[in-house]
């Protein structure tokens, strides 16, 4: 029979079931948490999730089918945890997320971790304010579209033969965008859209291109798409907008030791739509190059070799291009110390002078009065004058 909870602080239910452990619709309304965990081997629910002003949301089983059948719709101000520990997907419909905080799904699944049979309406569509990171270490992530809104960092994660997204992504968020698929198919098979975004990865494995259709990516960071399988990165268009104030160039090449400049763009300027044939496409930051000229040793100073900083990303090189980034203090020339030759005392006579005790150095041609070549002195300093004669 359908549960309801209302006004209810935590609701938990556990059960070790061989069927499902709520069987059909389940509405709940509650302040606290809701943690629904079924660690036997049927759904959590078999019927549609509906929860409602929760704060953390955990919803797990060990199934070989979902763990949640139908339709799944959750507003809280929390983490939403959706795990499927078994082979079975975490969601066969639409799942819908208002609100929450950080997004967590899990699978390990020969199917789609989210709702599979693109083109039946179903679909991911996650509001968030933190981190949404969608897993499955055993096949596709979405068999159908995703949408993301305000989420800081977006991770996809596949190990599929097919696209790691089937459907439509479009993904609107503050931090980075990585999306991956670790097997040999590809990561987007429609259009991606990106909005918001610092750096953005995509990284495929395939004969196929990594992103099917059409790709627009605004972000403030680097853009760097790249199929090791020998596709292209980009089956459709490409579109990339930065928002940086900064200008950039867009390399393209087989694999990320051998880019070439594909195109320069200055701050605002939007490159594309081009469709591109090359595995590899990555934006680099325009740098802006102050040069630090060579200075040679002493022998009480450092010197050091001429080097490059950019004031755009505080970075060091060693060519005026920025092309061959160096670590910082890599440039130092240490100091070559003194080389000091002893003088020895000599007291002065009658006629002719004598001198104190002293060293010179051969490198830099001072002198000391130690010989350690601390304390400095001036030359001819250590004269004693002669006494002259003293007659009777």
């Amino acid at each position: 029979a359908p549960l309801t909870v209302s006004g209810a602080k935590d609701v938990t239910v556990t059960a070790k079931a061989s069927n499902a452990m709520l069987a059909s619709t389940t509405n709940i309304s509650c302040s606290g948490n809701v943690k629904l965990i079924n660690n036997g081997v049927q759904y959590a629910v078999n019927g549609k999730l509906t929860v409602t002003a929760a704060q953390d949301v955990t919803v797990s089983s060990k199934h070989y089918g979902p763990t949640l059948p139908a339709a799944v719709e959750i507003t809280c101000s929390g983490n939403v945890t959706l795990t499927n520990e078994s082979t079975g997907m975490v969601t066969g419909s639409t799942l819908t997320v208002h609100a929450a905080k950080n997004v967590t799904v899990t699978a390990n699944s020969g199917s789609p971790a989210l709702p599979g049979e693109y083109g039946a309406g179903f679909a991911a569509k996650i509001n968030c304010s933190g981190d949404v990171k969608i897993t499955n270490n055993g096949g596709m992530v979405l068999g159908s579209a995703l949408t993301v809104n305000g989420a800081k960092d977006v991770t996809v994660t596949a190990n599929a033969d097919n696209p790691a997204i089937a459907g439509n992504a479009d993904i609107s968020c503050s931090g980075n965008v990585t999306l991956t698929n670790k097997g040999t198919g590809m990561v987007m098979g429609s259009p991606l859209t990106v909005s918001g975004a610092k750096d953005v990865t995509v990284t495929a494995n395939t004969g196929a291109p990594a992103v099917a259709g059409t790709t627009k990516i605004t972000c403030s960071g680097d853009v760097k798409l790249v199929n090791l399988g020998g596709g292209n990165a980009i089956g459709g268009t490409l579109v990339i907008r930065k928002t940086d104030a900064h200008g950039y160039a867009v390399k393209t090449g087989a694999d990320l030791d051998n880019l070439t400049v594909y195109a320069e763009k200055a701050a605002g300027e939007i490159f594309g739509p081009e469709s591109l044939s090359a595995s590899v496409v990555k934006t680099s930051t325009a740098h802006s190059m102050t040069k630090t000229e060579a200075k040679d040793p002493t022998c009480t100073e450092d010197g050091n070799s001429e080097y490059w900083t950019c004031s755009v990303c505080g970075k060091f090189f060693s060519d005026e291009n920025g092309e061959n980034e160096i670590e910082k203090d890599s440039w130092i020339i240490e100091a070559k110390g003194h080389s000091l030759t002893k003088t020895e005392a000599k007291e002065p006579t009658c006629t002719e002078d004598g001198n104190s005790e002293y060293w010179t150095c051969s490198v830099c041609g001072k002198f000391f009065s130690d010989e350690n070549g601390e304390n400095e002195i001036e030359k001819d300093s250590w004269i004693i004058e002669a006494k002259g004669h003293s007659l009777t």
